[in-house]
């Protein structure tokens, strides 16, 4: 019917029927492609013309369209730092033409991620990381590129502190982690500015309360270091003290009662205290205790004085406790004589045999001369190094069958008795008017003597302690024990 006629649709090229098709391809005069689906990059980003010429068996037909070629970036980055635990600082130096926008995603070596321009990033551990930049333009063009860095083992700085008192060197004590167990690392401390130290266990004392900073900085030859800053609260402390009234620490005597004087102190607050007398016996919370030990030995006292809120301190005295001499005795009376049976190893021996009289051997023999009946207590003071004992038995003297005399005898009477130093002697018999009164302690000593001028008389003794008031006048003699509280 007449020549082959060319179809074509809207959006495709087609070919007559049992025809091929060449085509003809124009990038904008920059290349050309004779291919039916050729691909091309132009060198710049820009709006183009792209031509599609096409012709099978002397049919034409061509199309022209306005292509755009986007901005690619090109990834590039740098890196600052060499050591881990320690932020790296990596910088994007990554380009696209016309400053366009772009996105970036960093990969950290699989360990993290980021989508800052310029990001920091601490890795756990060293070695050899692999960092992986992706740059993306703002039409979803995207570029990667990735370097390889290798991380020296860093230190870690860490530490820990035993009590912060103000009058204790506080001990700190490093913690932390070092390469190569540390022979190349050094250290350097920073007490709040008042001090510096070098090694990893230093102590500090701190003299005033209140929040103190501790910074400890850990550097190894590697170029790596490390930091670190604490802050510790520094309280009061107390200082105990204290002393044993009446005997120094090995003075002490099995039976005695031993009065320590606590001496602690504390520049503000209140404090406690906790006392071990180091016996096994219950502590004790008193100011200034006493105890009495019981068996001799070497006991360690210790005093513990805390200030509420603050810290405690303590202090340990040796004590010796030294076993008392033996002051047993046994009387043997014969008229108007005693035989004295005294315990054997002790030092010094003395006798008193409430007249007045007195004798230091171990074993005496006494007489009571013109006394026909009378009752007298015997004592003997024995000592042993350090340590006394006093025991005491009264005698009683009766050659006549007389009834003994009682303390508060038709003779003399004493009053108070017990008394606080001030007594008086009532002399119910006149024949001791003008007597002679004496005054002996425990171990036979005379303390005073005074002469009876009328039968009332005031006597005076000053210290605590048990006496032996003797009146005598031409062969009477009467005996009381007093006792002074």
């Amino acid at each position: 019917m007449g020549s082959e006629m060319c179809i074509r649709d809207r959006d495709n090229t087609s070919t007559p029927t049992g025809s091929s098709i060449d085509y003809s391809w124009d990038f904008a005069g920059e290349y050309t492609s004779t291919s039916s689906t050729p691909s091309y990059t132009f060198a710049t980003p820009g709006q183009r013309q792209i031509t599609l010429s096409a012709s099978s068996n002397g049919c034409n037909a061509s199309l022209t369209k306005n292509a755009y070629q986007f901005e690619m970036p090109v990834s590039n980055f740098t890196s600052a730092g060499e050591c881990n635990f320690v932020d790296v600082e990596f910088t994007s130096t990554s380009t696209i033409a016309n400053g366009a926008n772009m996105g970036f995603s960093w990969d950290f070596a699989g360990s993290g991620i980021s989508r800052e321009e310029n990001p920091a990033y601490a890795f756990a551990t060293a070695g050899t990381k692999t960092i992986i930049l992706t740059a993306t333009s703002e039409f979803g063009c995207a570029n990667s590129t990735s370097q390889t860095i290798t991380l020296n083992e860093s230190p870690e700085a860490d530490f820990n502190w035993d009590a912060a008192c103000n009058l204790t060197a506080i001990n700190f004590a490093f913690t932390g982690s070092v390469p190569n167990k540390g022979s190349n690392s050094s250290y350097s401390w920073d007490f709040d500015g008042e001090a510096t130290a070098g090694q990893p266990t230093p102590s500090y004392l701190f003299n005033k309360v209140g929040a103190k900073k501790v910074t400890l900085t850990v550097a190894d030859l590697n170029g790596c270091s490390s930091s670190i800053v604490k802050e510790l609260n520094v309280v009061l402390q107390s200082v105990a003290g204290f002393s044993a009234k009446g005997f120094e620490a090995t003075d002490v005597c099995e039976g005695d009662k031993a009065v320590f004087i606590n001496s602690s102190t504390v520049a503000a607050g209140n404090l406690s205290y906790s006392w071990n007398f180091g016996d096994n016996t219950p502590v004790s919370t008193d100011h200034s205790p006493t105890h009495t030990y019981t068996s001799p030995g070497v006991y360690s006292v210790t005093l513990n004085a805390l200030v509420e809120g603050g810290c405690s301190d303590d202090i340990t005295v040796q004590v010796e406790v030294n076993e008392a001499p033996d002051a047993t005795f046994t009387v043997t009376r014969e008229g108007r004589t005693i035989k004295l049976d005294g315990p054997t190893g002790n030092d010094v021996y003395r006798w008193t045999f409430g007249d007045g009289a007195r004798d230091i051997t171990e074993d005496p023999t006494y007489t009571y001369y013109n006394i026909d009946n009378g009752t007298f207590e015997v004592c003997l003071a024995t000592e042993k190094g350090v340590c006394k004992s006093l025991e005491c038995e009264d005698v009683t003297i009766n050659l006549a069958g007389i009834s003994e005399l009682t303390q508060n005898n038709d003779m003399i009477n004493v009053y108070p008795n017990p008394s606080n130093g001030i007594i008086q002697i009532k002399l119910n018999d006149e024949r001791f008017q003008s007597a002679d009164i004496k005054v002996t302690n425990i171990l036979g000593e005379t303390i005073q003597e005074v002469k009876a001028m009328q039968t009332a008389e005031d006597l005076t003794i000053e210290s605590p302690g048990i006496y032996f008031l003797t009146i005598a006048k031409e062969g009477l003699i009467s005996t009381e024990k007093v006792i002074v509280q």
